[in-house]
């Protein structure tokens, strides 16, 4: 059997790294169905889905006929030694040595003996079975069990004035699992109660501050200080009670408002405080509208809230945990301009009074902040206000312009196709009256929101 043992591990393997890749193929696919549809990618899905099932029933009919050719080794060893126990025995009965006399009965006695320890083989062969699929299914659970990380998040500095002045010292840092530096020589300080901004392009090193601040990883080269202490003196814990992080695809669980907007506060909150938290946050009046309110089921991952009715409950969320740092990390960039400017009107309200990380495309969002650091590659290439930098016409400059200039182009697709069906319905509205050349007029009414409607009068003539 322990012949067999290492085959049959190195398949248990395979078969499991296989079988795992389909589960997660399988909830990948669930999680994205409306995505997979629009791209009409359900067959080659399915065909990734069913190859990775073929591949684990590979490895699974190898250990099958691994595990048959040894029960049939195993049975013919014990079926062996059975038979020639009983023959030896029997020879034992009908020979008599020395005068004495082998009972029949303990030869039985032997026969029975040696089937139970045959038996207790063939049920150690079934333990190893059930033992290599507990290993192999527990493998990742103990690998995460036996994780380290690399902050420590019990224990550290706690103080009680706390006022979240932050600065940066000559900061570079590496991802773990990349060689390129996303931060080169980084410097710069936010002031308690101050609102920065953080632009640039995709991958130029805004959100790993964003996650530096946070302390989910530790700087490569330089220091970072809030109030003057080292960030990697402070308890990571406590640190992330003083603040509070707005992103771009806020998490909301299947859970109800309330429990979502309480969601990592350490006290009971009562209705009240959080219908208060709500009002701020521009999320009240769609929450009365609810049937249950408070107690109405976001589903998951907020699937019964649209996208802007999901961000207005999470800054609700950091509104009731009423942080000193307020980061919003891209807060408003998924939304349309109707939700992002309700959006943006609630975060405005609440960074009156705290200290503001903005990170942000839309430069809409940031022309109100104190000081606007413009990255690039890593590196800070730009400070001022917006004003400044506009007058530096420099990288800041460019990316407001490019902003602009998608912005119109909007708009002249969005006026370029109204003039179409405004065409489209005039020539439908428009008719002869008669052969004389009477002028009849055709009322057409446009609608431009929901508000407002104008009214046009066509005129044709026929001859």
């Amino acid at each position: 059997m322990l012949l067999f043992h290492p085959f049959i591990q190195k398949n248990a393997i395979s078969r499991f790294k296989f079988f795992s890749s389909a589960i997660t193929i399988a909830e990948e696919t669930i999680a994205a169905i409306r995505t997979i549809r629009g791209f009409n990618r359900e067959q080659q899905d399915t065909d990734r889905f069913v190859e990775k099932n073929e591949q684990a029933a590979h490895y699974e009919r190898n250990i099958v006929y691994c595990i048959g050719t040894m029960f049939f080794v195993v049975f013919i060893c014990v079926w062996a030694v059975v038979i020639g126990n009983l023959y030896y025995a029997s020879k034992l009965v009908v020979k008599q040595e020395n005068g004495k006399k082998f009972e029949a009965g303990t030869m039985f006695s032997v026969f029975g003996m040696t089937m139970m320890g045959c038996m207790g083989l063939v049920f150690f062969e079934n333990s190893i079975q059930a033992e290599q699929r507990a290993v192999q299914a527990a493998n990742r659970v103990v690998q995460l069990l036996d994780y380290q990380p690399s902050i420590n998040f019990e224990g550290g500095l706690k103080y009680d004035d706390f006022k979240g002045y932050i600065k940066f010292e000559n900061v570079s840092f590496c991802y773990p699992t990349r060689n390129v530096m996303a931060l080169k020589n980084v410097s710069f300080e936010i002031k308690p109660n101050e609102q920065i901004a953080l632009v640039g392009h995709s991958g130029s090193g805004k959100s790993t501050c964003v996650q530096l601040i946070q302390r989910y990883y530790d700087v490569t080269e330089g220091i970072i200080t809030i109030d003057g202490h080292d960030i990697k003196e402070l308890d990571p814990r406590w640190l992330h009670r003083k603040m509070a992080l707005v992103s771009q695809e806020p998490t909301l669980f299947q859970a109800s408002v309330k429990e979502n907007v309480c969601y990592g506060v350490t006290d009971e909150k009562t209705d009240e405080q959080v219908w208060e938290a709500l009002e701020t946050a521009n999320a009240k009046k769609f929450v009365l509208k609810f049937d249950d309110q408070l107690k109405h089921m976001v589903g998951d991952r907020g699937s019964t809230v649209s996208g802007g009715q999901k961000q207005r409950i999470a800054i609700a969320r950091a509104v009731i945990k009423d942080p000193t740092i307020l980061i919003c990390d891209e807060a408003t960039s998924a939304l349309d301009a109707e939700s992002e400017k309700k959006v943006q009107s609630a975060l405005d309200k609440i960074l009156e009074t705290r200290t503001g990380v903005i990170v942000a495309h839309r430069l809409s969002t940031i022309k109100n902040a104190t000081r606007i650091y413009v990255f690039d590659a890593g590196e800070i290439v730009e400070i001022g206000n917006h004003k400044e930098l506009v007058e530096k016409k420099g990288h800041y400059y460019n990316l407001v312009k490019r902003q602009l200039k998608s912005t119109e182009e909007k708009k002249e697709e969005e006026e370029k196709r109204k003039a179409e069906e405004n065409s489209e319905s005039k020539e439908t509205s428009s008719y002869s009256g008669s052969n004389d050349g009477t002028v009849s007029g055709s009322k057409k009414v446009i609608k431009l929101d929901d508000d407002e409607e104008i009214s046009e009068v066509s005129e044709s003539s026929s001859k």
